[in-house]
């Protein structure tokens, strides 16, 4: 028990702190959130802020290389560059999860199917 623990606490957070991290949008149209090729266009997302994160979550740097530094509300439903809608994923496969809703998200959102203030709720309350 004492051993899960500490790897628990040695691996880092498996949701992200709303304190940390509440979650910043972009003020972007639907239009731009459905016509924008997510993935080809650049993450503003630097070192500084990455290590910003890192500290805030107790994450040593030496370890970052074990985590992605995922925004909590997905660029391509809004989601800043910023600190305050970034946390350290430990990289795993169930990260993968998180990835999958962020993409039934923005499809419900371009289909109209479901609204952007909506989807960017969802995914502010994920993990929790």
């Amino acid at each position: 028990m004492i051993l899960l623990l500490l790897a628990i606490v040695a691996i880092g957070p498996s949701a992200p702190d709303p304190a940390l991290t509440p979650g910043v949008v972009r003020p972007l149209t639907t239009t731009a959130i459905c016509t924008t090729q997510w993935g080809r266009d650049r993450r503003h997302v630097t070192e500084t802020m990455k290590r910003q994160v890192a500290r805030a979550y107790g994450v040593p740097w030496a370890k970052h290389r074990l985590y992605e530094f995922d925004h909590l509300i997905p660029r391509e439903l809004g989601g800043a560059d910023d600190v305050r809608n970034l946390w350290p994923q430990i990289l795993d496969p169930d990260a993968r999860i998180k990835d999958r809703e962020e993409n039934r998200l923005h499809r419900a959102v371009c289909a109209g199917t479901i609204d952007l203030p909506t989807a960017q709720q969802q995914m502010r309350t994920w993990g929790r």
